[in-house]
């Protein structure tokens, strides 16, 4: 049943990686991979694995490579939205593959995201977690300079709703470690000074009514992050607590500045 199940759709372009990731994480061995730019998926290949993932089983989409050249990728993403509609599954979780050992600028990678963001109307983009591969591909100091490249320049809007970055290192362990990620959600509360913000934040964690501001005084003089837990199904909420729109010692562009570079270094 769909309610047991959790659907999670594997995305990228050819040879980044997506049927070795979900090969490792479901413990089938070496089989069908595509190497170099032979894309080694040219249908939807759906793989019930093994494990249980926060209490339920995984079904896996393996998908053809978004820059194949037989396939657009409105094609590729239209093929995915008939295939859940025939089987009565709903999208659950999408990873993004991005190989790290491409040195190209990712322009369509970032069209890609939005344009599936767009045809599967995605409002929960906590749901989609972009997935760097082929780290064994390249020097640590180069990977890790083009990951934080690729957050600062093309990532960031969409890591400012919620979509999380996450390293891929060809084992069994890595995948499933990116796969068990908590289901949490960042919840950014704006608005101007003394219009609540602070109260709703700790009514809604549970910490009292401390640090509130009052009247005309801003209670919120930075970005604060708080952490709790939701009461029904568990699932970790971060608030980030901001100051005032209207605070008369930053300016709104600041403020929104603040958030997103606060975002990024987590």
């Amino acid at each position: 049943a769909q309610e047991e199940e959790e659907v999670v759709v594997v995305l990228g372009p050819a040879a980044a990686g997506k049927t070795t990731f979900i090969n490792l994480a479901t413990q089938r061995g070496d089989c069908g991979v595509g190497h170099d730019l032979d894309p080694g998926t040219t249908k939807l290949d759906w793989v019930r694995g093994p494990h249980l993932i926060n209490g339920r089983a995984v079904i896996f989409i393996d998908t053809p490579g978004l820059d194949d050249a037989e396939k657009k990728d409105t094609e590729v993403m239209t093929m995915i939205t008939d295939s859940l509609a025939k089987a009565k599954y709903k999208l659950d979780t999408v990873l993004y593959l991005h190989p790290i050992s491409d040195n190209r600028i990712p322009w369509s990678g970032l069209e890609r995201l939005k344009l599936l963001a767009s045809l599967w109307k995605i409002d929960r983009v906590s749901n989609l977690v972009i997935v760097t591969t082929m780290w064994d591909e390249v020097k640590e100091e180069v990977g890790v300079r083009r990951e934080e490249e690729l957050k600062i320049k093309f990532w960031a809007e969409l890591m400012a709703m919620g979509c999380q970055v996450k390293r891929f290192h060809r084992t069994t362990e890595s995948a499933l470690e990116i796969l068990s990620l908590p289901t949490q959600k960042v919840v950014i509360v704006l608005g101007p000074a003394a219009s609540g913000k602070t109260t709703f934040i700790n009514l809604a964690a549970q910490r009292g009514d401390c640090g509130i501001g009052h009247d005309i005084e801003p209670g919120t003089t930075k970005v604060e992050w708080i952490r709790t837990t939701h009461p029904v199904d568990d699932h970790s909420i971060i608030f980030i607590d901001t100051p005032g729109l209207n605070d008369t010692q930053k300016q709104d562009a600041e403020m929104v500045k603040m958030i997103k570079d606060s975002l990024i270094v987590a």
